[in-house]
């Protein structure tokens, strides 16, 4: 761990000096300033301290980091940036499954098949049913072993005699098992009415659990039906000594689980994403001019715009015994500045890393990116340079704590470096909280906002004031499916 740290830093240190003098033009020398705006509202919340983060936001970021995604996603955002400038988004990100067996492709840690009859998972770890009779409730469950089948679960948990909720569950030792190198538990699971109420729990070696609820992830239906969860949603859990797994109800059911596994890339090692983008300036006033004081007049309003069209790539691979996430993004670039002028056309290309280790304090990533390599230009013209950037990201996951702390630095071809501190905390998995400021920008270094989550969707947003220059609104919808 100490190795890969003390590698982590040197590279940290040494991807800045990346921008060289080719690329270090300096300020006003590079077109496309709209690449530089955050996409969504929980990166803008953050002050750009996004490089880290799993999201689908990530493909303008960092698009290694598209991997950790896990499912399917759609997002939509919206800013109402300075002087009514509008600027829209939306992508999908999809993993491409490698076979129907979805997450054996790159490795599994198989906690329990089902394929062998005993009271013990595959980690040598038995099976306790557990309820609210000890403190005076009539709850029962009931959990039976099917040798090659599935392991059932049947409980009827009711009401506690002082009103509060009853409860029971079926919890299986993983025997203190290292997990710090999977990226999500996995299990297949279907019910026998559909619509059951479930939730997952994992504890570590020292008493820190998590726990989550299923519909923020699949509903229960009565046909099989694979449920992945990132194990960074466990927040504050040490992956690397895991007591146990539990699974706890509501209601009355019965309920079916089969193939419960740790799984290194989740349902896929490859992950693909399309966006598009839409900035415009709204109505401004026109002036053309002349040859004599105050050297210009009133003309025509006019309006200006710009749009991208981008397709990205993630794959998971292994360098030198280590699990290596890589992502490219490829952007089509459309830019009018006048409705005399030829709109411009270009390409800009986004190459990112990035690794996770475990640190003594928590779970750490690293990562790195190349963006906005590329030119814009227009007919007759000469092209000009994107606004290439060099982006170098570390963040920590905290043992025992629900959050994530995040740092960025940006080393621009045409700016000064800026610094990005943010970080995020998780309520509950139901609101997040979060905050960031940029060091470096000469104005509105400051980021602020907050999401909240029900099920499968997720609404953030993102306040960041920009001096005597005004306010900036942005609005962000997620969907995981």
């Amino acid at each position: 761990m100490r190795t890969q740290l003390k590698i982590s830093i040197i590279c940290f240190i040494a991807v800045l000096a990346v921008r060289t003098p080719v690329f270090s033009a300096g300020a006003g020398t590079s077109r496309a300033d709209y690449l530089k705006i955050k996409t969504g509202a929980r990166p803008a919340a953050m002050a750009g301290a996004f490089g880290i983060i799993s999201d689908i936001h990530s493909v303008d970021s960092n698009p290694a980091a598209l991997i950790m995604l896990q499912k399917r996603k759609v997002g939509v955002s919206h800013l109402r940036w300075l002087e009514n400038i509008g600027y829209s988004w939306a992508g999908i990100a999809i993993p491409l499954l490698p076979d129907p067996a979805g997450v054996d492709s790159l490795g599994t840690m198989w906690i329990d098949n089902l394929e062998f009859s005993g009271s013990r998972n595959m980690l040598g770890g038995e099976y306790t049913i557990w309820n609210d009779r000890g403190a005076g409730g009539n709850s029962s469950v009931r959990g039976s072993r099917n040798a090659g089948q599935y392991y059932l679960t049947e409980y009827d948990i009711r009401p506690l005699p002082d009103g509060r909720a009853g409860y029971g569950g079926i919890t299986t030792s993983l025997n203190h098992v290292n997990a710090s190198d999977m990226y999500c538990l996995s299990f297949d699971i279907r019910g026998a009415s559909g619509g059951e109420k479930i939730a997952v729990n994992l504890k570590d070696v020292r008493g820190y659990e998590y726990t989550l609820k299923l519909d923020n992830y699949e509903s229960v239906e009565q046909h099989w039906k694979e449920v992945v969860v990132p194990l960074e949603n466990f927040r504050g859990v040490d992956l690397s000594e895991l007591e146990s797994l539990s699974f706890s109800f509501e209601g009355s059911g019965s309920v079916y689980l089969d193939n419960i596994r740790f799984a290194s890339a989740g349902r896929s090692g490859r992950m693909v994403a399309v966006t598009v983008s839409y900035l415009n300036t709204g109505s401004m006033d026109g002036y053309v001019e002349i040859p004599v004081p105050p050297f210009y007049e009133p003309s025509d309003d006019f309006s200006s715009w710009a749009g991208s069209l981008s397709f990205a790539y993630a794959i998971q691979t292994t360098i030198g015994g280590y699990s290596v996430p890589l992502g490219v993004n490829i952007r089509m670039l459309l830019e009018n500045l006048h409705p005399e002028t030829e709109t411009s056309k270009g390409a800009a290309m986004d190459i990112g890393a990035m690794h996770q280790f475990r640190h003594t304090l928590g779970i750490a990533r690293i990562g790195f990116a190349l963006r906005n390599i590329g030119y814009l230009q227009a007919a007759e013209e000469k092209s000009s340079p994107l606004p290439f950037t060099v982006k170098s990201s570390f963040g920590l996951f905290p043992y025992n704590l629900p959050a994530v702390i995040a740092v960025d630095i940006d080393a621009p071809m045409d700016e000064k470096y800026m610094l990005s501190l943010g970080g995020e905390w998780n309520f509950s998995d139901t609101v997040y909280a979060r905050c960031g400021y940029r060091f470096g920008q000469d104005k509105g270094g400051l980021g602020t906002g907050i999401g909240f989550r029900t099920g499968s969707l997720r609404l953030d947003y993102a306040f960041a004031p920009y001096s005597y220059l005004g306010n900036t609104h942005r609005m962000s919808l997620l969907w995981d499916f």
